[in-house]
């Protein structure tokens, strides 16, 4: 996975609650060779509604490398996104457990020889690209759904959307993968990063555990860089232009992301073909891969023209920007919100991906995200309080039965400035092995 430093860009801290994943099957009806469920015939009837027949499935398709080993993760749930509707965000993370994508972009020299017609439709441009999109049936379907059943759903992912859409695009554009990419994260989480499924996928792009780690994202007891917005989208963009070098598809791609290569490749097999809408018509993948690609496909469309499609008055998120500094390992948030002069919670939403309210220990350096402009207030309070000196100098590991005043006259130092300077209130409780500064 490629680290390069993506610039001066946020992703907002939308957080919904933690993800457990039931569905509801309001679904257009299936035409594969299937036996249809007794309830969505029932609802194709009009004998019942859909919302009658809401239960529990399994957390989704497993992702390469999923072998029930994923860790445990207990995700808090803020309030900004709780007005979302729960069931439909549910729904689509069960039927997204995963994730999808589409084809490589032009070059811009290509762009600008296109004529302005072309340029100027976004459709034109989408259907060389995702051809699927103009022609399968299924993706109608799913249009009208989300329309209607998922209209609120829709409406709220599309709003979050804005906070992360240049970055983003950005990142896909850096990778010569297709900017539309942008709205896999639409179905897969509703640009949540605090999203998780009981399969233990996390974050706006729903990795589980070791599919992270394989493309380079740290998930431990301290840190879970699925939860990183900035971060998630390079491994997601990696992982999905590995898929399209392999398949020369996006549709198989797409599947791929949610089922994982080795089930695509296996129906490919079976199926005797490479159309992922042929395969469709068989038993060798999954309703909720089957479902998954004309639902991206329709997400995309819709995104796209929201207008168009009768989405309006969508109260959009701005689009953040961040600025960032390092700090030393075990720096709480509390303290970095000191001196920088930012709100606590503003500093937990822009670094979304700490787990404990501080920096892990063992990291020479750790990067923070702090709000735009207070880089210099941040540089400028290490100096007026001589932090930068604490930072630079000595550290003491903290041991069983110490306490901060114990610690502060080990040191001769002022036990007032120790709990200043890492964070701490005189009540706080102090860990043995956690790493303290000592104020010059």
């Amino acid at each position: 996975m490629a680290n390069a430093d993506p610039g001066q860009y946020v992703a907002h801290l939308p957080s919904v609650a933690e993800k457990e994943v039931t569905a509801v099957e309001p679904l257009p009806p299936a035409t594969e060779k299937e036996n249809i469920p007794a309830e969505i015939k029932m609802v194709q009837a009009g004998q019942a509604l859909p919302s009658e027949f809401i239960q529990g499935v399994p957390g989704g398709a497993e992702k390469p490398g999923d072998e029930n080993n994923a860790e445990t993760f207990s995700l808090s749930t803020p309030d900004p996104f709780r007005d979302a509707n729960a069931r439909y965000q549910d729904l689509f993370a069960s039927l997204a457990e995963a994730s999808t994508s589409q084809l490589l972009p032009p070059n811009e020299n290509e762009i600008e020889s296109e004529t302005p017609s072309a340029v100027q439709n976004p459709a034109a441009t989408l259907a060389a690209i995702f051809p699927s999109a103009f022609s399968e049936k299924k993706v109608e379907e799913f249009i009208a759904y989300f329309q209607q059943k998922g209209g609120s759903f829709f409406s709220n992912a599309l709003a979050r959307s804005q906070a992360y859409e240049d970055m983003m695009k950005k990142i896909f554009r850096e990778k010569n993968l297709p900017e539309e990419l942008f709205y896999l994260a639409l179905i897969e989480s509703g640009y949540n990063p605090h999203a998780i499924s009981r399969s233990k996928a996390g974050g706006i792009w729903q990795f589980i555990a070791r599919t992270a780690r394989r493309f380079g994202l740290k998930v431990d007891k301290w840190v879970d860089e699925r939860r990183d917005p900035e971060k998630s989208t390079y491994a997601a963009a990696e992982y999905l232009k590995s898929l399209y070098e392999m398949f020369n598809c996006w549709d198989l791609a797409t599947a791929s992301y949610n089922a994982g290569e080795g089930k695509v490749l296996r129906a490919i097999k079976k199926a005797k073909s490479q159309d992922f809408w042929e395969i469709s018509r068989y038993r060798y993948l999954k309703q909720e891969t089957k479902r998954y690609v004309p639902m991206f496909l329709a997400a995309v469309l819709i995104a796209k023209e929201p207008h168009k499609y009768g989405f309006s008055n969508i109260n959009y998120h701005p689009p953040l920007v961040y600025e960032k500094v390092l700090v030393p390992p075990g720096t709480s948030l509390a303290w970095i919100a000191k001196v920088t002069e930012t709100d606590l919670s503003e500093l937990r939403a822009l670094n979304p991906a700490l787990k404990r309210g501080k920096t892990p220990p063992g990291i020479p350096q750790f990067e923070i995200k702090i709000p735009p402009g207070k880089k210099k207030v941040f540089e400028k309070n290490l100096f007026a309080h001589n932090h930068l000196a604490a930072i630079n100098g000595k550290k003491h590991r903290i041991r069983p039965g110490e306490t901060l005043t114990s610690i502060a006259k080990i040191y001769q130092v002022n036990w007032q400035a120790l709990c200043e300077l890492n964070g701490l209130s005189p009540r706080s409780i102090i860990k043995p092995g956690t790493m303290l500064l000592l104020p010059p």
